[in-house]
């Protein structure tokens, strides 16, 4: 049973969406020293975007249940996450670790569409400044797409790998113990809440054109495809 879940994972990656090149970091020219530790405007909302992910170090993520008491039901969780390692460049990449022994690695397997969700809030932002979580100008962001496996022995693997142990240095032992495994998510959609009015629509390619203030040019690019 798992061996067969497990190959179902393993299909994930191959999905044929249209070719964005992205440019990402690695090596030389990685550092980041003037970065504003402040959200962007609110009207700017492929920057809040970027600026959440970067901020973040875990998700709240839904699937769509594969247990047999609630099939077919919303299901969630909370995952730890990186898009670079700490006081790098922001990538914009939303990684992360999935294991079968869980359940969002289960439903992934059967239907690989997730919605994740940053908020503001998660560095207690809002709460420090007196804003609760539920006001629409405690800025919060809803993004759904799919679960891509990163392939081992490649430079992105590598540089992965490196930002979620600079966050969370347990996820070393992770892959050896329990046999985890090193994911990204492949942007579809991005809702941006960040103000009164409603929500607004940021597109994958407007979000990772986006740079955060005191960024320069990026170094080493990856392909990474999206729908």
């Amino acid at each position: 049973m798992w061996k067969k879940a497990i190959i179902l994972v393993a299909l994930i990656p191959f999905i044929a969406p249209k070719t964005l090149i992205v440019n990402f970091y690695s090596g030389e020219d990685n550092e980041v020293s003037h970065v504003n530790n402040d959200p962007p405007p609110h009207t700017d909302y492929a920057k809040m975007a970027r600026w959440l992910v970067h901020n973040s170090e875990w998700m709240a993520t839904g699937t769509i249940s594969t247990l047999p008491q609630i099939n077919g039901f919303p299901m969630v969780n909370v995952i730890a996450m990186a898009d670079s390692e700490k006081g790098a460049k922001s990538t914009g990449m939303i990684y992360f670790y999935l294991v079968m022994l869980d359940f969002t690695a289960q439903d992934l397997s059967k239907k690989n569409q997730m919605t994740v969700l940053f908020s503001l809030d998660q560095s207690l932002y809002c709460t420090n400044k007196n804003i609760d979580p539920m006001e629409p100008t405690c800025a919060r962001i809803m993004m759904s797409g799919e679960a891509l496996r990163v392939q081992k022995d490649t430079a992105e693997f590598d540089f992965a790998t490196k930002a979620m142990t600079s966050h969370h240095p347990a996820s070393a032992h992770w892959i050896e113990t329990h046999d985890f495994f090193l994911c990204k998510m492949n942007i579809s959609q991005i809702v941006v809440l960040d103000w009164y009015g409603g929500p607004h629509f940021v597109t994958p390619e407007d979000y990772f054109r986006t740079k955060l203030d005191g960024e320069g040019s990026h170094k080493t690019t990856f392909e990474f495809k999206f729908k």
